[in-house]
């Protein structure tokens, strides 16, 4: 009976171990008063939103992925909500979904952030506390690292879309991904000040689209994890 119990336990840990699930959660920018960077009727945060959406329906029949919206109507989120909930639901990947504006209307293309790098904190007092400095810098290097190698798939299937181009992976200085404690990219889904492009973000079929690259993505991240 021992012997049979043990087996069982044995049994239920590895098919506990089989059943992965990863848990995204994905940043729809601005929202509520904040409606972004705007071109006529064209606002930043409808666009973040109904491509949030569209992405969670493509994972709707996807048992080992849970999609978690920071915000899944238009409502407002201060930053600090965002990466609050983030914790709470204790999410393995965060993705926050943007629409980029510059002065020059020719500008045009997807862009893809990670945090910067970690700097190396000085020595203290204690050197307990200069452990636990260097065990943040190690884990928040790690991080980076994660977080290229999903803004390196998510460069690469972008380009199944063909809705913007891909132009670049760089690090930057925004809230949600530096303050957040797992993998995190923030996505620039292309430029409303190009009206061309702003015309093909707006387009519900190119939306889809744009939510198949990001699904696609996700799961090469799952995978990577799991092997």
């Amino acid at each position: 009976m021992w012997k049979l119990s043990v087996l069982s336990l044995i049994l239920l840990l590895c098919t506990q171990s089989r059943s992965y699930s990863l848990t995204v959660v994905v940043d729809p920018g601005h929202g509520g008063g904040d409606k972004g960077a705007v071109q006529g009727t064209i606002k930043e945060a409808d666009i973040t939103l109904n491509v949030a959406l569209k992405l969670a329906a493509e994972f709707s029949n996807d048992p080992s992925v849970k999609i978690i919206l920071t915000r899944p109507a238009n409502t407002a989120l201060s930053l600090k909500k965002r990466i609050a909930l983030n914790e709470s639901y204790k999410g393995d990947l965060f993705i926050s979904l943007h629409v980029n504006a510059s002065i020059d209307k020719r500008a045009k293309g997807a862009d893809f952030y990670i945090g910067h790098s970690p700097s190396i904190e000085p020595p203290t007092v204690s050197q307990n506390n200069r452990v636990d400095s260097i065990v943040k810098n190690v884990d928040r290097t790690i991080r980076l690292y994660q977080s290229q190698f999903l803004a390196s798939d998510i460069f690469d299937t972008w380009k199944d879309s063909l809705v913007t181009l891909p132009r670049s992976i760089k690090q930057g200085p925004f809230y949600v991904i530096n303050r957040n404690k797992i993998p995190s990219l923030l996505v620039e889904l292309g430029f409303i000040t190009n009206t061309p492009e702003a015309l093909e973000l707006i387009k519900e079929e190119n939306q889809t689209l744009i939510a198949k690259s990001l699904h696609k993505a996700i799961k090469n991240f799952q995978s990577r994890k799991l092997n």
